[in-house]
Order: structure tokens, then C-alpha cells, then sequence
């Protein structure tokens, strides 16, 4: 049982990984509505992939300061 806790935290890890990175895109692309859309969800919580976003404080950082920059691209200062 210990290997299977290993290749969960393993998988989350990469799928984090993989989020972040594709929320670092779609900003790069300026789709800054949909990164709006994608980490507010991170904050509501509930789904496996919100879960795997928000884990860890360097990518929680990055991820509010991702969020911090759209809205300012958008305007939009009123959905918070």
C-alpha cells in the first residue's frame, strides 16, 4: 500500500505541474478570461483538477499572480 500513496502524490504532482503550466499558456496566449475562469474554480474547490492546482505554496503564488495580472488585462475588478 505505501507504493500505491507514492504513485497518487506522484500522479497529483505531475497533473499540478501540467495545470500550472497550461494556465502559464493560455496567460502567454493573453487568454486572460480563461485564466480567470480556470483558478477561480481553484478556489471553490471540489473537483480533482482544483484540488491539483492549488497545491503547493511557489504554485499557489504563482497561480494568484496569474489571476492578480488577468484582471487587470480584463478591467474587471468586481468579480472579487
Amino acid at each position: 500500500m505505501p507504493l500505491l500513496g507514492v504513485l497518487e502524490k506522484q500522479i497529483e504532482t505531475l497533473y499540478r505541474c501540467q495545470s500550472l503550466e497550461e494556465v502559464q499558456r493560455l496567460y502567454d496566449s493573453k487568454e486572460y478570461a480563461r485564466v480567470v475562469d480556470l483558478l477561480l474554480q481553484t478556489f471553490s474547490g471540489g473537483s480533482r483538477r482544483s484540488k491539483a492546482l492549488h497545491h503547493g505554496s511557489q504554485e499557489r503564488h504563482t497561480q494568484l499572480k496569474l489571476l492578480q495580472d488577468s484582471f487587470l488585462h480584463l478591467q474587471d475588478f468586481q468579480v472579487l
